[in-house]
Order: C-alpha cells, then sequence, then structure tokens
C-alpha cells in the first residue's frame, strides 16, 4: 500500500493494490503453472513467507479482474478502508513496516490520511491486521509472491507494480485515494571538488529530457508537468495524495514503530 504505490524530479505513490497490486496497490492473478512449494493459508507466522499452494497444484491462468471477482467479489479498492472488508482476509500481504520503507510509508500514510491522529490511525492498522496473511520483509520480495499468484493484493511502490506488469505478469495497478508517496532528490555535496560539473549534472536531471528518460527507464513519475507517465500510470493531477510530511515521518519513525508492534501484537 507497498502501494500503492512519484515526485519532484521524480517520486512514487506508496500505495497501490492488488494482483491488481499499496501506491499503490498490486493485485494478482493466477498462472498456469506447477507450485512445487507447500502451506496453507495461515500457516506459519506473520513474518514467514510460505505458500499457499499444494504440491504439484495446477493454477489456471486468470486476469486480475477475475481473481477480484472469484476472492474478493469483484471490487476493487478505492479507498484503504476497503481492504478492511472481511472478504480480504488471507489474501492480503504487506511489506513489514519494521524492516521495509514502504512498508513504514504506508503505515505514515494513514497517520496523515487521518490528519494525525494517530488513535484512529492505528485502529486501522489493528483492523487491516486482521486480513494480512504475511508481512513480507521486502517490497519487491511481496510483490513476486503476488506475481505467483499466491495472494491477492499488496500495497507496494506503483512504479514497481508497472515494472513486474512489463515483464509479463498478471499484476493490475490500483491507485486508492489518499496514498502516500516519495521524492527521489538530487543533491551537490557541500565542498564538492568538481563543483561545475556536480551543478551541470543537476541542471540536466531537472530537465524535460531526464524527466522522460527517468520514467521510461523506470516507471516513476515526474514532477515536470509536461513529462508524460508511463504506460498505466496516472499522472500526479489524478491521484489524491496526502499531506506527507517527510521530516516529521523520519523524527517519530522508532515511536510510531513500537506503536505499531503494540497495536497489533507483534
Amino acid at each position: 500500500m507497498e502501494h500503492v504505490a512519484h515526485r519532484r524530479a521524480l517520486a512514487r505513490p506508496v500505495e497501490g493494490l492488488p494482483a491488481q497490486a499499496i501506491g499503490d496497490m498490486t493485485v494478482g492473478r493466477g498462472e498456469r503453472q506447477e507450485q512445487a512449494l507447500g502451506g496453507e493459508p495461515g500457516q506459519g507466522r506473520r513474518r514467514r513467507a510460505a505458500s499457499i499452494g499444494k504440491p504439484g497444484r495446477r493454477i489456471d491462468r486468470q486476469t486480475p479482474d477475475d481473481r477480484l471477482a472469484k476472492e474478493v467479489g469483484g471490487k476493487k479498492p478505492a479507498t484503504w478502508d476497503d481492504l478492511l472488508d472481511p472478504a480480504w482476509k488471507g489474501k492480503l500481504i504487506l511489506p513489514d513496516p519494521i524492516k521495509t520503507g514502504g512498508g513504514y510509508i504506508f503505515m505514515a500514510t494513514q497517520i496523515f490520511r487521518f490528519n494525525r491522529d494517530e488513535a484512529k490511525a492505528m485502529d486501522f492498522m489493528k483492523k487491516l491486521h486482521a486480513n494480512i496473511a504475511q508481512y513480507i520483509p521486502t517490497s519487491p520480495g511481496a510483490l513476486s509472491l503476488i506475481d505467483q499468484g499466491q495472494f491477492v493484493g499488496c500495497p507496494n511502490w506503483s512504479h514497481d507494480i508497472l515494472t513486474e506488469k512489463g515483464k509479463g505478469f498478471p499484476v493490475e495497478l490500483n491507485v486508492p485515494s489518499d496514498t502516500g508517496f516519495e521524492v527521489g532528490a538530487v543533491s551537490i555535496v557541500k565542498g564538492a571538488k568538481n563543483f561545475p560539473a556536480a551543478q551541470a549534472f543537476v541542471d540536466w536531471v531537472l530537465t524535460k529530457e531526464a524527466g522522460a528518460l527517468n520514467v521510461k527507464l523506470s516507471n516513476r513519475g515526474s514532477t515536470i508537468s509536461d513529462v508524460a507517465p508511463a504506460p498505466g500510470a496516472p499522472s500526479l493531477t489524478q491521484v489524491k495524495l496526502v499531506n506527507y510530511d517527510r521530516q516529521w515521518a523520519t523524527d517519530n519513525k522508532d515511536r510510531l514503530l513500537k506503536l505499531w508492534q503494540q497495536t497489533v501484537g507483534l
């Protein structure tokens, strides 16, 4: 919400959901394949990854919409609160907020969308916890499980979701309202020995040419208004972002992570 799932010279909404992958969110569909991993949904600790397929079980190819219809009633999440629907229980995964930046930003996004009301945000995270099958130690690892058809949805970085889709994996990007984001920055180190060259590089990074190249190579979004978004990605004017205060989120990170652990019982 890993998701969503773009800004400045480049940034990325944090959240996105399902096989539709929370910049955003991923939503996955099953591919026809032989599963060699064992395990059933709900087995093991929440922080460990496990397969939900039986050895040798064949999974038929489905579109993301087919899988949504079959497993969660067909409704794409329009808001993060939609993920509290019991239909999502055991079908969602989330990058671990303790171990991943994306997971933490997803949690902080909830605080900002509730206007920094930490009690409301933690109530949401506790209710969401009931639907989370596993907390995954890396954001890419979470997307891999969606790629494999093991789970249906996963908040994650939108540009990574689009990259997976571009590789032919059965995922779709869905960006709920009030999503978070991260801004990629470029700086010159004070006292740089070759300041003119550094300045020239920074000036180039902020050009339309560089913005378009970044979009092409990474699927990230450009904050330069006349640089088109990546195929399948919304423009910055098409999504509703939270008022994300990066400095506050950084200063309060340790405290908020402890609060989250206490809230969900981990």
